[in-house]
């Protein structure tokens, strides 16, 4: 029985007889005998047979209508059509319909970088494509480095890049060449490249030195001992290297930049306020005499130690001395002593000088308080500080002091001493009070006897001491009542003046 078959505009057909190929069907009406399958395939479409298709490219006719992309191991295709990817290979055959479009093919090894004609920012549009690809963007002042095997494979300079997934054991690494680099395999490995060898400068630091790396004029960072690489161009430049073996600072570097945390553990800073004086031994010798200010040494196995001493005025207090006087009355002494630090050098050389200096003055005052009795004590305490000022400048003067001056505070006496004291005063003052009374008393009565004298020889005197007593009662009298019609001036005429005599 024959059957009429139809294949449509931009299809073809396979007609298998008991699962064998027998021939390809193009567009048109065409006769097929009972039993034959037909299959249709879209010529739009890549050729996706259900059986083998090396078996049927046995077939001249469906070999010639055919576009065949093998694709081996470690191998990609990407399929254009008019100009446009249209699908991405892996391994295997495939077979695409001649005629309909305008179709290529590319075939990548897939160890090998990914370099397609085509924009690569257009292909990773693809997302099969780029979920097969590792991306590298190296940007302007960065450098990119391949490595394969843990290898370094090759070196990226500004662009896009792409490598196959899976192909290799393979990593990437993008270096910012205005940082140090810091490589995770031997840097004698990037020398190797010559490439990435004339982009770098090597620095080699000794052990005993320390290299201060100034970018733009700027501080980058302090770098001790081993061998480092810097990226050229980007960045000017400059690099100071410092002698660590030696304590004093010589390179030309600024105080701003040693007090930079890069550099705290390399220097050793002392400070010398300007009311002080400061000595520099150097492994237990004396080497200079240090200036007001903040000194800077390197940090090094050679010892330094800085004597600092205050040359301000200060003040001593001796309290509390219990000394017994010539009378052997015991009596507490409270002394006070003004000194200034004359000399460093005695100073540094004397061990505790403010206690041999407070042992000196104690000794002193009780050698002078011991030769007085309390009474000359009380009498003459001014002149005891002067003595023992004497006493103790020339041994305070070995000691490195100046003694400014000194005095007695306070002297304390014991209780029953100065229970005795008191009344001694007491009696003193009530003796000097009966005297003044006396003299007072004696002074009034002569007065009075001159005053009774003066007025029994003058009447007129009596007269006028009567109107001051008169003046003074009225001064109390708020109104005085006259009464009488007699001769009233006549009246105060009698009081006021003297009767003539006889």
């Amino acid at each position: 029985m024959i059957s009429r078959i139809k294949v449509a505009a931009y299809n073809k057909a396979l007609v298998f007889r008991d699962n064998r190929y027998v021939k390809l069907l193009n567009e048109g009406t065409h006769w097929t005998k009972s039993g034959d399958v037909v299959v249709n395939y879209d010529m739009f479409k890549p050729f996706t047979p259900t059986i083998d298709l090396n078996i049927l490219l046995q077939n001249k006719d469906l070999a010639e209508a055919l576009d065949v992309i093998t694709v081996n191991q470690q191998e990609v295709a990407l399929v254009y059509e008019n100009g446009l990817l249209h699908s991405v290979l892996t391994v295997g055959k495939y077979g695409f319909w001649k005629g309909l479009v305008e179709r290529k093919h590319v075939i990548y090894d897939m160890y090998k970088p990914f370099l397609p004609e085509d924009d690569l920012n257009v292909l990773l549009q693809n997302g099969r494509l780029a979920s097969m690809l590792d991306v590298i963007n190296v940007k302007q002042h960065e450098v990119g480095v391949v490595f394969e095997n843990n290898l370094l494979h090759s070196v990226l300079t500004v662009g896009k890049y792409a490598y196959w997934k899976g192909a290799a054991d393979r990593s990437y690494k993008v270096y910012d060449m205005s940082a140090p680099l810091v490589a995770t395999i031997d840097i004698t490995t990037f020398l190797q490249q010559e490439k990435l060898a004339g982009k770098l400068e090597m620095v080699n630091v000794l052990q005993h030195e320390l290299a201060i790396v100034y970018e733009n004029g700027l501080l980058k960072g302090a770098y001790g001992p081993g061998e480092y690489a810097f990226w050229k161009g980007p960045l000017k430049r400059k690099i100071v290297m410092a002698d660590l073996s030696k304590y004093e600072i010589t390179e030309p570097i600024e105080r701003a930049i040693l007090l930079k945390q890069e550099l705290q553990a390399y220097v050793r800073v002392f400070n010398v306020e300007s009311y002080e004086k400061g000595l520099l031994y150097v492994d237990g010798n004396f080497k200079a005499e240090l200036a007001a200010g903040i000194h800077y040494f390197w940090k090094n196995p050679i010892a330094l130690t800085v004597y600092k001493t205050d040359m301000r005025q200060s003040q001593m207090e001796i309290n509390g001395q219990e000394i017994l006087t010539k009378d052997k009355a015991n009596i507490r002494i409270n002394f006070t002593l003004r000194y200034s630090n004359a000399d460093i050098y005695k100073l540094v050389e004397n061990k505790e000088y403010e206690k041999q200096l407070y042992v000196l003055l104690q000794l002193a005052l009780r050698e002078q308080i011991s030769t007085y009795t309390l009474d000359e004590l009380l009498d003459k305490r001014d002149d005891i500080s002067p003595m023992v000022m004497n006493l103790v400048k020339d041994k305070a003067a070995r000691l490195g002091v100046e003694l400014v001056d000194c005095g007695i505070r306070d002297i304390i006496l014991p209780g029953d001493v100065k229970e005795i004291m008191n009344q001694v005063l007491i009696a003193e003052k009530k003796a000097q009070a009966n005297t003044i009374m006396r003299r007072e008393e004696t002074a009034s009565t002569r007065s009075l006897l001159n005053t009774a004298r003066l007025m029994e020889e003058n009447e007129m005197l009596f007269k006028l001491k009567e109107m001051e007593y008169v003046e003074k009662i009225a001064d109390k009298i708020s109104s005085i009542s006259v009464s009488g019609g007699g001769d009233l001036v006549g009246q105060l005429k009698q009081i006021f003046v003297p009767a003539g005599k006889g």
